[in-house]
């Protein structure tokens, strides 16, 4: 297969849409190469010769340019998001509001995208058209769903093999015995804890965010800290501190 990456920015311009159709034709072995220009669009039933090297010969195939267009949209979406996500995970985004600001602005690009495809300039085939917003949708959905920014939010915690009101039993124990300087207010330190970390659901087993920890620190459950207590204390046993 050609090694071109075909991205939703190709469609919105003529002008990009040639330079698609020009990186197409530059691996053609019989009228293209590096050093072909393009002038203006070609119809997009115009074909190359393209070579495939292996490890015993070199092998020659013909490929059209609609039928390469037809292959290469419908990957897109995933391309988008999987680098999205790595993109993400390499960012210091540990806020929910952050992540929506993020998300938000490639929506807006997003948008941008689908209206200059909606007013594209006569070249693209319809099937092209719908299979891009298509495309576009796809990615609108994913990056617009509440699942979405808790997993990429979720990822970045510290995970605590604790049930939820473990944690908060503890900090709330270290703020009454003076461990925490009381200048952070309750407020503070339970988006802190939102902010930071993760526990793990007794039933499902899996990890969640911790949210509203200010007003549950406020309103601890007796029932609650007696068993969190209890856990608690198996955890800090002298044990616990030879690790040091």
């Amino acid at each position: 297969m050609v090694p071109i990456i075909v991205k939703l920015s190709d469609f919105i311009s003529e002008k990009n849409y040639q330079n698609l159709q020009l990186r197409f034709l530059h691996f053609c072995e019989k009228q293209g190469g590096p050093g072909t220009s393009l002038e203006e669009l070609k119809p997009n039933d115009f074909d190359i010769i393209y070579k495939v090297q292996t490890d015993f010969n070199e092998e020659y195939y013909t490929l059209r340019f609609d039928k390469f267009i037809s292959e290469q949209i419908p990957l897109i979406a995933d391309r988008i998001l999987l680098g999205l996500n790595r993109k993400l995970q390499k960012m210091d985004l540990v806020k929910e509001d952050e992540l929506k600001r993020f998300i938000d602005k490639k929506l807006t690009i997003l948008g941008n995208i689908r209206m200059g495809i909606k007013n594209n300039f006569g070249n693209l085939e319809q099937s092209h058209v719908e299979e891009l917003h298509q495309q576009i949708s796809i990615i609108i959905k994913q990056l617009d769903s509440k699942e979405f920014e808790r997993g990429i939010i979720l990822d970045k915690r510290i995970k605590l093999k604790w049930r939820k009101n473990d944690l908060l039993v503890l900090i709330y124990l270290l703020r009454e015995n003076g461990h925490i300087d009381l200048k952070n207010t309750i407020t503070e330190t339970g988006l802190a804890i939102d902010q930071v970390f993760a526990f793990k659901n007794s039933k499902t087993k899996e990890y969640q965010n911790y949210t509203g920890s200010a007003h549950k620190l406020e309103d601890v459950n007796r029932a609650g800290v007696n068993k969190s207590l209890d856990r608690l204390k198996k955890v800090f046993t002298e044990d616990f501190f030879k690790k040091l």
